[in-house]
Order: structure tokens, then C-alpha cells, then sequence
């Protein structure tokens, strides 16, 4: 592994540190969380701390297109969109010049089939695509991440799933898909889709 997201605060001072620090492992991306509610307000926050990362992600509320190709050209961040992704329209309605990555979650966009029809037009358009995941997502999920990140092909610059029982207490495949060493997901035993996992059996009456 040698990327880090970092969670800003908006506390100047502390973010500039803890990305400082960040960086001397790898590559840093910040996640503002729609912190900012104007451009200049992004700017100002990023000041110091783009130095060190090489993107952002949802720096404004969503959807602010002017706002978003201000923060990527004063800044020179890539801009990584989440909320304001959530169907290739959205896409269409960037403003051309800053470089955007698009983070894909199956959870979010309403399933895999809308997942792989928002990364073919991520693809179309020349953006990379960053196959994300909801904290403690079974290995369901996982799997159907998995699929999705296999479509980005060459496009794809990021995975964050296959946590697995790394956040689990109980999950609800077996085997539950967990990342090991330098961040490989183990995918022997899986065959197509919807094969290679065996729901767990349910323990003191709870639920399978």
C-alpha cells in the first residue's frame, strides 16, 4: 500500500501536519466532505496542505461545477468526485480543464450494472476511476467491488474494499474477502459472479 486518504478538519495547522506526515509514506488524496461553501473558502483551506497530496475529493457541496474547475485550477489537485457523481450526467456537465477522477461505489450508485454504466462513462471520457467502498461492507460487496474494478481496467488508480473481518465481527460470506500483504485481495477459490461465496451460517439465532 502507498496511497492514504486523508479526512480534512479545516483546521489549517493540523491538516498541514498530519498530510506532511502522510506523505513521506506514499501518495496522499484529501477528502474534504463538501467542507467548503465557496472556492476561494477551498483555496484558502488548501493552502499549505496541497503541497503535499496530489488530490482532493469533494471539496465544495456537491455538484458546484465552477466551483470545482476553480478549486482544480488554482490549486493544480486533482479533483476526485463522489456525491457529485452519481450518474453519467453528471459527468457531462463537468467543466472541462482540471483533471477528475471518478470514485465508483456499487453501494452508492444503486447496484453493479449502474456501477459499470458509471465507469464506461468515466472511460469514455478519460477520467480515471477509483473503485471505493462503504466503512465495513460485507464481502458481498466486496465481490461486486471487485467485478467493478476489474471493468476500469487501465483506468483505474484506486480500490478500497475487501475489508473483510478486518472490521467485521462476523461477516456474511465465507470466505470473507479481506486485503493481505502490500494490499492483494486473495480472489482463488472465486469463480464468475455470484459464485465462490457460502453464506455463513447463523450463530446463537442471528440472522444468516
Amino acid at each position: 500500500m502507498r496511497d492514504a486518504k486523508l479526512k480534512l478538519t479545516g483546521e489549517p495547522r493540523r491538516d498541514r501536519a498530519r498530510a506532511r506526515a502522510l506523505a513521506v509514506l506514499g501518495r496522499v488524496r484529501l477528502d474534504a466532505n463538501n467542507l467548503w461553501p465557496t472556492a476561494a473558502d477551498a483555496c484558502h483551506g488548501l493552502d499549505g496542505v496541497s503541497r503535499h497530496a496530489w488530490a482532493v475529493e469533494e471539496p465544495l457541496r456537491p455538484r458546484d461545477w465552477a466551483g470545482l474547475a476553480e478549486v482544480g485550477a488554482r490549486t493544480g489537485l486533482a479533483l476526485v468526485l463522489d456525491e457529485s457523481a452519481t450518474h453519467p450526467r453528471d459527468l457531462a456537465a463537468l467543466v472541462p480543464g482540471p483533471r477528475y477522477v471518478v470514485n465508483v461505489r456499487v453501494s452508492k450508485l444503486g447496484g453493479l450494472l449502474r456501477t459499470l454504466e458509471m465507469i464506461d462513462a468515466a472511460r469514455t471520457r478519460g477520467y480515471a476511476v477509483i473503485v471505493g467502498a462503504q466503512v465495513g461492507e460485507t464481502s458481498i460487496l466486496a465481490r461486486a467491488g471487485i467485478a467493478a474494478a476489474r471493468a476500469a481496467a487501465s483506468s483505474l488508480i484506486g480500490f478500497e474494499a475487501a475489508f473483510g473481518t478486518r472490521l467485521l465481527a462476523r461477516d456474511a460470506t465465507t470466505p470473507s474477502l479481506r486485503f493481505g500483504y502490500g494490499g492483494r485481495v486473495d480472489l482463488a477459490g472465486l469463480g464468475p459472479l455470484g459464485s465462490g461465496l457460502t453464506p455463513t451460517p447463523e450463530i446463537d439465532g442471528g440472522c444468516s
